[in-house]
């Protein structure tokens, strides 16, 4: 019986490749026929492969021109904004600069309005008005003949720089001394009391209203006593402790203060002498 068994398994084993063969045969033709692939050489060795070939290049190309163009057109783009900008800000910098330029030059013409016409009295006790010394440079100081030290200083620094110029340019400066003081500095005492500073210096003085009104046309603050007020005779006065140039047309053109050097005050003075001329001509003598 177990003989009858494993004989019957054996012959089913053998028997199973024959059985499969027409299954697998069946099955192959079935199934779609592989393409065979060709070298990529000979892909292009027809007519057509290689009309093909050559679009591929041409598009390359184009695509490569196109590429190029692009950025060569953005490149130059970048620089003419680049330079767009750059002459932008330097625009900007030339106004800045004209605006300060401007500026500066509006402060350095810029200048208090002060002077104006007066009536005093001369050494003589002539009237004499500001039109008298019309025509020259008048360098101008507010003092009193009782003043113990700044007025004496001041002077003798303006006769010194006075005598510091060139002697045509000497000539060409009127220099002033205008009394605060009326009350005690009558004509006779402002003409000896000059006489000890400049040959050339003009002593002037007047009523309390006239020098009131001429001090107040150049600015000048002072303190003495009006006439009507009572008091004895041996007072100070304080006032303002400038020089005051003022050109051949009567405009003030500066103000030296007591801070000021001979030097300096000639220079300054030449200069304004040597402006004047470039625009207007030669000042008399």
């Amino acid at each position: 019986m177990l003989k009858q068994l494993f004989a019957t398994a054996a012959a089913r084993v053998a028997a199973a490749p024959r059985a499969a063969a027409p299954m697998r045969a069946a099955s192959a033709a079935l199934r779609p026929a592989a393409r065979p692939i060709r070298p990529l050489a000979r892909m292009y060795s027809t007519p057509a492969g290689e009309e093909a070939a050559k679009k591929e290049v041409r598009d390359l190309r184009n695509q490569t021109g196109r590429f190029s163009s692009l950025a060569y057109r953005s490149l130059a783009l970048m620089l003419a904004t680049g330079a767009a900008i750059y002459m932008y800000f330097d625009l900007e910098k030339e106004k800045a600069k004209q605006a300060i330029a401007a500026r500066d030059a509006d402060q350095s013409v810029g200048k208090p309005k002060l002077g104006g016409p007066f009536t005093l009295a001369d050494e003589q006790g002539a009237p004499i008005t500001d039109a008298a010394f019309r025509g020259k440079f008048m360098l101008v100081y507010f003092g009193f003949t009782n003043c113990p030290d700044i007025c004496p200083e001041e002077l003798e620094k303006m006769a010194e720089a006075l005598d510091s110029l060139a002697p045509n340019d000497q000539l060409k400066v009127v220099p002033v001394f205008i009394s605060v003081d009326p009350k005690r500095d009558d004509v006779a005492a402002v003409r000896e009391y000059v006489k000890e500073f400049h040959p050339r210096l003009r002593g002037l003085t007047g009523t309390y209203p006239q020098v009131k009104a001429t001090a107040k046309q150049y600015r000048v603050y002072f303190s003495s006593p009006p006439p009507e007020e009572e008091c004895d005779d041996d007072y100070l006065v304080d006032h303002s402790i400038f020089m005051y140039l003022m050109d051949p047309a009567g405009q003030f053109v500066d103000a030296y203060g007591k801070n000021l050097t001979v030097q300096q005050m000639v220079d300054r003075t030449n200069k304004h002498i040597g402006d004047w001329e470039a625009q207007n001509g030669k000042v008399r003598v």
